[in-house]
């Protein structure tokens, strides 16, 4: 599903760039990312929140 969603907003709707956050102790959600094809950017601070950062572009 996810890969869907980046391919619609790729190819349906002309965006070049999409951006996901989970928390890094979501081992499953970091997974999917990776596997539909999000690099890994990092953590970053969010609200006070620790997020791990995704992109992936078309």
């Amino acid at each position: 599903m996810t890969k869907g969603i980046v391919d619609y907003a790729f190819n349906q709707k002309g965006v070049d760039l999409v951006y996901a956050v989970t928390v890094p102790e979501n081992i499953g959600s970091r997974k999917v990312l990776e596997k539909a094809g999000f690099a890994d950017k990092g953590i970053i601070d969010f609200l006070a929140m620790h997020l791990s950062f995704y992109q992936i572009t078309s």
